[in-house]
């Protein structure tokens, strides 16, 4: 049977949003928004790591396997792992403790989404961007090849977006 554990890195701290992926999560308090779990620490204990970078104010978190996302001052941020482009901007550089920003997504991002190498956004309109792993049809256009760093798909319009490992549903 497995029970509820308190987690040590937040004790005395007021928890705003709180987004979980593969062996990680994230959380918003009022001191900015921190990391902790295996996937930061490369260990078995949680430590607490600041995401530094982000402007405004943080609205969404979404968990990916290894990078995470955050909806700041209206755009779009990621951070974690960039093997397969899923920070959504050009080259391959990890950055595990500095947000970046989406390219092309400065602005009306109202939900965002992260999976397993791939992210996805609803913007202003309903309209999805998806971004990353192109791998099993992944990005919604049809593409099977390796990565697409620069959201630049429409899948149409949405109201709810989740990225799961082989699917945005």
């Amino acid at each position: 049977m497995f029970t509820a554990q308190r987690i040590s890195a937040f004790d005395g701290d007021s928890v705003n949003l709180l987004a979980v992926g593969n062996d990680h999560g994230c959380a918003q308090t009022g001191g900015g928004v921190s990391c902790f779990g295996t996937y930061y620490s490369g260990r078995d204990h949680i430590p607490r790591i600041s995401i530094q970078s982000l402007p405004g104010t943080v609205s969404a978190l979404a968990a990916g396997k290894e990078h995470d996302c955050a909806i700041s001052g209206g755009g779009a941020w990621c951070w974690g792992r960039n093997a397969n482009g899923e920070l959504g901007h050009e080259g391959d550089a990890d950055t595990f403790n500095q947000a970046v920003p989406v390219a092309g997504l400065n602005s009306g991002v109202q939900k965002i989404a992260a999976g397993t190498g791939y992210s996805c956004a609803i913007v202003s309109g309903g309209k999805v961007r998806c971004w990353g792993y192109k791998r099993h049809g992944l990005l919604g256009d049809g593409q099977w090849t390796d990565a697409e760093p620069v959201p630049q798909i429409a899948l149409g319009e949405a109201a709810v977006i989740f990225a799961d490992r082989f699917e945005v549903r």
